[in-house]
């Protein structure tokens, strides 16, 4: 059963604000803000995507596009209140909220037959951590750990000894990324990547279909750290034909 909830939401700006921090924090305070202004707490998983059209001067009448995902098993019963939050915030009036249950689950099919795996993933800012730091780079073994966790929160599906097998048997190859400091508060900056990374590896026909199935989830539970300031968004995932010979037969999903 899906426990993924997608808010697609415009937010009309009532009073000016000069907006330095990161973009997508501003999606992201919105979203708490609004569960805060009817006293719950939001420590049920979430993610924002940053808007993809965004002026730091804004001024009242502004729309503001963006997308809220929730999961877990509180995520129904959380956006069904978001309208009521939005409502109650004094800087935003609601324009439009559509709230829609995504029909998504997680299952792994497919033999042991050796495959050769390349994909293109189009990040949006995104970064990991590690024992405390920043790994504002694109990271593998990092990347299939991250959206392991997050479908065991939605689902409750635990694929650890599957995202173990997989970290190890995937590598960066090539792409066009690049480093940059965000604002995300006075004083602060998060360091992250974002841009095309391409992704290879050779791993079993199972662990293929895996992988694969779990990255097109990232498009809703996202990738690394910060999702709930807009990082970690996964643009679009492409899977490409290696130019180079391979010593196992080409993926293609089953």
């Amino acid at each position: 059963m899906s426990h993924i909830v997608l808010a697609q939401i415009t937010v009309t700006i009532s009073k000016h604000m000069k907006w330095r921090p990161w973009k997508g924090l501003f999606a992201g305070k919105v979203i708490y803000d609004a569960f805060s202004a009817i006293g719950i707490e939001p420590t049920f998983p979430f993610k924002v995507d940053p808007p993809e059209k965004f002026s730091p001067d804004l001024k009242p009448g502004t729309d503001v596009s963006f997308e809220a995902k929730f999961w877990g098993e509180e995520a129904t019963n959380a956006s069904s209140m978001l309208l009521e939050g939005l409502l109650a915030l004094d800087y935003v009036v609601p324009k439009t909220v559509n709230v829609k249950e995504v029909e998504e689950g997680f299952e792994v099919e497919g033999g042991e037959e050796p495959v050769a795996v390349f994909f293109e993933v189009n990040h949006l800012p995104t970064y990991y951590r590690f024992h405390g730091a920043y790994v504002p780079f694109p990271s593998p073994q990092r990347m299939v750990f991250s959206i392991f966790k997050k479908i065991y929160e939605a689902f409750g599906t635990d694929a650890k000894d599957l995202a173990e097998k997989i970290s190890g048997k995937l590598e960066v190859v090539g792409g066009n990324f690049s480093k940059k400091l965000y604002k995300v508060s006075h004083g602060q900056e998060v360091p992250a990547f974002s841009g095309k990374v391409k992704y290879y590896g050779i791993m079993s026909e199972r662990e293929a279909n895996a992988l694969l199935r779990a990255l097109e989830l990232s498009k809703y539970l996202g990738l690394g750290q910060g999702g709930g300031m807009g990082f970690g968004t996964v643009k679009g995932i492409k899977l490409l034909k290696p130019s180079w010979e391979v010593p196992a037969r080409t993926f293609t999903p089953s």
